[in-house]
């Protein structure tokens, strides 16, 4: 009789323990599933809107909670990233009225400034040195306004500060002039600037 409640005894036991152990793994499960539901929804968010930084943050979350802080350091990193680009793209959306300001484009050509850098010379013809100026011993240098087209070409040129014998020489040479187009806000825009030629040149 004995014997027959201590095997009942140990027989409620173990049933108990089995019970408990179920339970607990059900909340287990519970809780893992849990988990996976927000996960799965931020990586849904996150495959149609990469960028979107609510996603990214949920997710980061979930990462900690679950303990896999090697994956919520990577998001954290790309997700910090992200946000120091919008911050630049922001500051350079702010700066672009100030420069749009100094002329803005489409309203005809632009005066090389402070607020527009010289555009760069990509291909300079000489200028011929003429012999009726070098047998008068006639040096020195011609200043040139040039307006320069969108597409880079000079489109005219005209002379600010003469010189006797190499006015024409000087108009000649920078005529077939090429430069870099200029940009302002993307767009492209005539520019109008003086250059310096010099005869002879050494």
């Amino acid at each position: 009789m004995l014997r027959k409640l201590l095997v009942v005894g140990i027989v409620g036991a173990m049933g108990f323990a089995g019970v408990q152990a179920s339970a607990f793994a059900k909340a287990a499960a519970d809780t893992q599933q849990s988990q996976q539901g927000p996960e799965q929804d931020a990586l849904r968010r996150l495959a149609t809107q990469p960028r979107d930084l609510t996603a990214q943050l949920d997710l980061i979350r979930i990462y900690l909670d679950t303990n896999r802080l090697a994956d919520a350091e990577l998001l954290l990193t790309k997700a910090l990233n992200q946000v120091r680009e919008q911050r630049i793209i922001a500051q350079q959306a702010a700066m672009a009225p100030e420069v749009a300001g100094a002329q803005p484009a489409g309203s005809g050509p632009v005066r090389v400034g402070s607020a527009i850098k010289e555009p760069t010379l990509i291909r300079r013809v000489p200028p011929a040195y003429p012999q009726i100026a070098q047998a008068a011993k006639v040096e020195g240098v011609v200043i040139v306004e040039l307006l320069v087209g969108v597409d880079g070409t000079v489109k005219s040129a005209r002379v600010l500060r003469p010189l006797p014998l190499l006015d024409q020489a000087a108009l000649d040479a920078v005529r077939q002039w090429q430069f870099a187009p200029t940009l302002l806000n993307g767009v492209p825009v005539e520019v109008i600037m003086t250059v310096s030629v010099k005869f002879p040149e050494r």
